[in-house]
This record gives C-alpha cells, sequence and structure tokens, in this order.
C-alpha cells in the first residue's frame, strides 16, 4: 500500500470458495457478488498481521501472523489451535513474512530477517536455509514447491532455486542456484558461488 491505505494481502479458497485478507478488515469471505467480512467475533478479530493461510492437512488450515504464531483450524473456521514449534523463538525474533506446504506435509517458513526455516509435521526444526546454504539474502518473501522437488524462494534481491538430494528436508542439499532481478543474463559468473552476485 501507499501511505498507509488499506489493501488486500492475498487470496485464499475453502471448498472453492475464495477468501481475502484485507490489512485492515480481516479475513472477508465472497458471498453472492461481493466480499463481505465473516462473523464478527471470529478469531480473527483477535489477531493482527496475518502473513498466510494455506491448506494444511486432511481439511485443516495453517495461519501465519507477522510476529510467528502459527495457528491450525478446520474448513468451517472453527477448532482454532495453536501450533508450537521448535522454530517459534527464531520465528518470533526474525518476523515470518509468509509460509507454505511443502509436499512431504512439512511447512516452509520465510522471514524478513532470518533466511528460509523448515519444520516438519511434528514441529521439529528440520532446517534453517541461510549463508552456509548459499541463500545470498536473509530477506525472503515468499516460497513455493514444484512437483518435482524443488523449492523456489523469492528475495528482496532475486530468486533462489533449492534442490534436496533426495525429497525429504532430512538430506543434505544438492545445489543452490540464483538469478538476480536484473535483464542481464551473465549466468557464467567469475565467481565459483553462484549466488555471489546476489550477495547483501
Amino acid at each position: 500500500s501507499q501511505n498507509g491505505a488499506p489493501y488486500f494481502k492475498y487470496l485464499f479458497l475453502v471448498d472453492n470458495k475464495p477468501f481475502l485478507v484485507h490489512s485492515s478488515e480481516g479475513v472477508l469471505e465472497w458471498e453472492t457478488s461481493a466480499f463481505n467480512r465473516i462473523d464478527q467475533d471470529s478469531f480473527f478479530d483477535r489477531i493482527d498481521d496475518i502473513q498466510f493461510i494455506k491448506h494444511y492437512q486432511s481439511n485443516t488450515f495453517i495461519l501465519g501472523t507477522e510476529n510467528g504464531n502459527l495457528y491450525t483450524f478446520n474448513k468451517a473456521f472453527e477448532n482454532f489451535k495453536p501450533l508450537k514449534t521448535e522454530a517459534d523463538p527464531y520465528l518470533k525474533e526474525h518476523n515470518l513474512t509468509n509460509g507454505t506446504v511443502l509436499n512431504d506435509g512439512s511447512v516452509g517458513l520465510t522471514t524478513l530477517a532470518g533466511w528460509f526455516v523448515i519444520v516438519n509435521k511434528r514441529g521439529e526444526w528440520i532446517q534453517l536455509l541461510n549463508k552456509k546454504a548459499d541463500l545470498p539474502a536473509n530477506y525472503v518473501i515468499a516460497a513455493h514447491q514444484s512437483p518435482k522437488g524443488a523449492i523456489w524462494l523469492a528475495m528482496n534481491s532475486g530468486i533462489a532455486r533449492i534442490e534436496f538430494l533426495l525429497l525429504t528436508f532430512e538430506y543434505p542439499l544438492q545445489s543452490v542456484d540464483c538469478l538476480p532481478f536484473s535483464n542481464r543474463r551473465d549466468s557464467k559468473q567469475k565467481s565459483s558461488n553462484r549466488c555471489d552476485h546476489l550477495r547483501t
């Protein structure tokens, strides 16, 4: 938004019905011909700064807030429960920006100043992808995993594509490739580090 004006953050679907997260109005649902705010006494009115809502397990959804809190709820928008993980203190310190449910059911969490965190379905910390993993920037905006397993990270300085040796995050990385936000197509970098040209 500009000048602090309210804005729509993103859209998500529940049984193919669209919902919008609005910066000041909270969660809106589509009814007939317009988006309307859901129940005024809902859980959404008691939390601030929703960063993402994604389908999680079976009929369950996962929600993340900027201060690093995670919750689950069902598709009837009931049964809200905190989702505790070993990464909670780290997420609270580094500002959660987004999240995605990965192919094996793990959750990938992007941060403003703490790179990319992966926790499994039991809430255990599996991976922290940071400078040691060759990521060029600590500001990660969003993440997506392809059906073949590669994880794409959108950062403030470019895009990273991450491959694992096996389709589970308990194993070492295979490679990290980076693309700058630039019209240059200088894929042959003088540096042996494929991500050096994106370092911030």
